[in-house]
């Protein structure tokens, strides 16, 4: 039986009630839940890409420096930074994407400036020169203003001017390790399936740059080799999830994984193939798990809180209290600054 859901918060809220046994989740709608469903549900299976299907991660962001370096996180003041860009509708949260700057730029609190502009100013001010395309903020006079006055962030980019790279307007992390390795940059925040890539450690990727000449930087300031099979990341970012209650996890991961055998055999049952559609996207199978929620939805260290603090909401009963604490909880999960806190009235 299908259980009609207006979104991933009404699934959750359903299982945790006991009105639905399970559902798929992203990796940002389960960090979304495990604040308020983790011991109501468990980890059953996850579900990847066929061909990285014994990568543990959808992705893994890391930084990679040039041999040379040698420093502290804080030694980073003044170098030039390649960022993959920013891309509507983009794999990469806005909470993946400026881990890096968040965790390594402290950013001093000027009121008169918006929370975007405060750390846009602070990496302005931290960066010698950078290349960080796409849309900052979603509203163009106002991106267009802040790339004009903290051009800097700009000056990286095969196009200063539309802040962009050749290769794709909003950027992409080939381009931006072409932007470490051969224009000038000193640092570059990426995936790391891309990183082996580009340096030739994958099968069938010729190398476009010398790897001896450049390393992983981990978040305590330590350095690793390229190809170490296991590097230190920023982020790591879990595949998508099956959560199930509870209560039935251990009875229902057997069946689950029988019904989406990975190579079924044709024709299936139509209920069968109906279940296959809608939780198997194309090219994806399914991989067993057994997992606390919580545990699943490991995304990296802390970052540091704007300086802005937060926002207050009032509450006036127990329901809209809850209303808060869960559009609190995707703020966080989205990287949204200042955050939000939920305030019950007495």
């Amino acid at each position: 039986e299908c259980v009609p859901v207006a979104d991933s918060v009404d699934c959750a809220l359903k299982m945790q009630q006991g009105d639905a046994d399970f559902g798929v989740f992203t990796a940002e709608e389960a960090l979304l839940a495990s604040d308020f469903i983790d011991k109501s549900v468990r980890v059953v299976a996850d579900i990847r890409h066929v061909e990285r299907f014994t990568d543990p991660y959808a992705f893994q962001a890391v930084a990679v420096v040039k041999s040379t370096y040698g420093g502290t996180l804080s030694s980073l003041k003044g170098s030039n930074f390649c960022h993959p860009g920013f891309a509507p509708g983009g794999l990469w949260t806005d909470s993946v994407l400026k881990h890096f700057e968040r965790f390594v730029v402290s950013t001093p609190c000027e009121k008169s400036l918006s929370v975007v502009e405060q750390e846009i100013k602070a990496l302005s001010g931290f960066f010698k020169s950078a290349c960080r395309p796409g849309p900052w903020v979603q509203d163009d006079m106002f991106d267009n203003r802040l790339k004009m006055n903290y051009s800097n962030l700009c000056e990286l980019c095969d196009s200063p001017k539309t802040c962009s790279y050749a290769s794709h307007e909003s950027g992409s992390h080939r381009a931006a390790l072409t932007c470490l390795t051969h224009r000038g940059g000193d640092i570059a925040y990426v995936a790391l399936r891309y990183v082996r890539q580009y340096f030739g450690l994958e099968s069938g990727f010729p190398a476009m740059a010398n790897m001896n000449e450049f390393k992983i930087l981990c978040p305590d300031g330590s350095t690793e080799p390229l190809d170490n099979p296991s590097p230190c990341a920023w982020v790591q970012q879990p595949w998508s999830g099956v959560l199930a209650r509870r209560d039935i996890a251990n009875s229902l991961q057997p069946l689950l994984l029988s019904w989406l055998v990975n190579q079924p055999i044709d024709p299936l049952p139509a209920w069968q193939e109906a279940l296959w559609n809608l939780m198997i996207e194309p090219d994806h199978a399914i991989n067993s798990v057994t997992s606390l929620l919580s545990n699943f939805v490991r995304q990296g260290g802390e970052t540091r809180q704007a300086c802005s603090g937060s926002v207050k909401w009032c509450t006036v009963e127990k329901t809209e209290k809850q209303k808060c604490e869960w559009l609190k909880a995707a703020v966080q999960t989205h990287g949204i600054q200042p955050s939000i806190d939920c305030v019950e009235a007495t």
